[in-house]
């Protein structure tokens, strides 16, 4: 290059930049041990927890508003909600949910609406809320997500 007196420089005379380093690939879950504690802010666990937590969640609602028929629709209803209470309430405690759904979101507000008793049981103070999420809660949510989609009236109302 030239500088203002007009002389030229040699290339090996300019500075080096320093060596790149290459990054590192994220490996994402996998890298974190599982007894990691959550961070202040939503790690990917925590995130990936919450997704199908609000996934059950909705298809609760969904299921829900399928179930109840013309002919005496509060007692179909009372009756599904208590089913689908039963089988989300370990889950949604174990992971800690009501520290996930955000309590004056849309969620929580059709679910305090609609299904009053899944709130009730998305929102209790649980005894048994964990200090740090683990992947095996993770896997929790998963399986309860597989467990609900796969009742017969989730399967008739989902494979239409």
């Amino acid at each position: 290059g030239f500088r203002r007196d007009n002389k030229i420089h040699s290339v090996s005379a300019a500075p080096t930049p320093a060596p790149v380093r290459p990054r590192r690939p994220s490996t994402g879950l996998a890298s974190r041990p599982p007894t990691a504690p959550r961070q202040g802010t939503p790690s990917e666990l925590e995130a990936g927890i919450r997704k199908v937590v609000e996934e059950v969640l909705w298809v609760a609602i969904t299921l829900l508003r399928a179930a109840s028929p013309k002919p005496d629709p509060k007692q179909v209803h009372a009756r599904m909600e208590r089913l689908l209470a039963s089988i989300i309430e370990p889950t949604v405690i174990a992971v800690n949910a009501r520290t996930m759904i955000n309590p004056e979101g849309g969620l929580a507000t059709r679910l305090k609406g609609e299904a009053p008793q899944l709130h009730r049981v998305v929102f209790a103070r649980g005894k048994d809320c964990p200090d740090a999420l683990h992947t095996e809660h993770l896997h929790m949510a998963q399986d309860l997500r597989n467990r609900v989609l796969s009742l017969p009236v989730a399967a008739a109302l989902f494979d239409q």
